[in-house]
């Protein structure tokens, strides 16, 4: 029996799963086979599960929906497939199924796809996946000084977790006064950048979430768009224009691309020594940006700060965050975190430091969980720590 209307997105990419070779070089990088061991979870496992579903001879059962979301979609299986197979995209069109399956009321007995359904619920009535109000988004400016433009050259977005979890958007918009730039924010008009609906498949509310966000935008008048969120960066810089069938009017910065700018004109002048054996995590999303040495050159410019690196650093390792996976399994997620962390404590590390909201959840929740013994910083934070003329939080 052949399954190909149930599953239209992903009978699209028969061709790409066809064309796996089934070398299981995919499984050497990916967190999740290393974590679970099970060859259902690693991604070749994932493609064999696919190409069942289309052929008729697998079934839809609570442990494969399981298998399929058990994903952080850090990318390290496309770059290490032989086959030159966009697994991610595959990955996505099977959540984009299973997510208008659950609309039809077909999976209402999964507690996965449950799960789903209530976190796409929230951005579709609060606009946002934490279950926050729309008007507590901008609780982090009070007791700031802040008083912004309604245009500017750049606009800060500030994303769900920093808005929501608040140090991240002050520490951010303190940095930026710091350094006099010429910056506004959307302010209560935000919303969800929608990456989560996107990773969990979709794509009407993604859709609506980067149209709303990209007029607002527009509205501002910016030539940049900075985020210290790297959900919110790949998902302004790539997929909006991909989903929006359009090139942005505006370049789209992270928020160490930016201070690198800065540094470049010699106007980022850490001066406060902090004294810190530090080794840094790369997030993923950055790195399918190729951003790797930016954050790595902030730190060397704050003084007393000892970056250790070893050879994993060389492959990324996710933090366990990604892909909607810390909303789906947070013990799963923990169980990843944890385990780069203990790589910091082997190098000797005082403080794991980072430059995503998301990964920082992860590593906390995994530092607390475990008791281990290690800081989590955000590298913004330090930043702001040691400018000249240090402002205090």
């Amino acid at each position: 029996m052949n399954n190909e209307k149930q599953f239209p997105n992903l009978s699209n990419m028969r061709d790409r799963i066809i064309e796996c070779v089934k070398c299981a070089f995919c499984k050497a990088d990916c967190v999740i086979s290393k974590e679970l061991l099970w060859e259902s979870a690693s991604p070749r496992g994932k493609m064999l599960l696919l190409r069942g579903l289309l052929d008729g001879f697998g079934t839809l059962t609570e442990k494969t929906i399981k298998s399929l979301y058990n994903c952080t979609f850090c990318g390290e299986c496309v770059k290490d497939c032989l086959a030159g197979i966009s697994l991610e995209d595959v990955f996505l069109a099977i959540r984009k199924d299973l997510f208008n399956l659950s609309q039809e009321n077909k999976l209402s007995e999964s507690a996965i796809i449950h799960k789903v359904d209530m976190l796409c619920q929230r951005l579709q009535e609060n606009y946002n996946p934490l279950g926050n109000l729309p008007e507590e988004r901008t609780i982090w400016e009070l007791g700031q000084d802040i008083k912004l433009p309604r245009t500017a050259e750049i606009v800060y977005f500030v994303g769900c977790m920093p808005a929501y979890y608040r140090k991240s958007a002050r520490t951010t918009s303190q940095i930026l006064k710091a350094l006099n730039a010429n910056f506004t924010t959307l302010g209560s008009s935000e919303r969800c950048c929608g990456s989560l609906s996107f990773f969990l498949g979709d794509e009407k509310t993604t859709k609506e979430l980067a149209h709303y966000n990209i007029t607002r935008i527009k509205e501002s008048g910016a030539k940049k768009v900075v985020t210290s969120c790297p959900g919110c960066f790949s998902m302004l810089k790539r997929e909006y224009p991909k989903i929006l069938g359009k090139k942005s009017e505006f370049e789209v910065m992270h928020i160490s691309e930016l201070l690198i700018e800065f540094l470049e004109k010699d106007q980022l002048h850490c001066k406060s020594e902090l004294n810190l054996s530090v080794m840094y995590h790369d997030p993923c999303e950055l790195t399918h940006f190729d951003i790797y040495e930016q954050p790595r050159r902030i730190l060397k410019e704050i003084p007393g700060i000892k970056l250790l690196e070893n050879s994993e650093n060389a492959t990324p390792t996710c933090c366990g965050g990604g892909g909607g996976l810390m909303s789906l399994d947070v013990n799963l997620s923990t169980k990843i975190a944890k385990r780069r962390l203990e790589t910091a404590l082997d190098l000797g590390a005082e403080a794991l430091i980072t430059c995503c909201p998301a990964c920082i959840a992860a590593f906390t929740s995994a530092a607390m969980e475990y008791n281990m013994p290690i800081k989590i910083i955000d590298l913004l934070d330090l930043v702001l720590q040691s400018l000249e003329n240090k402002i205090e939080n």
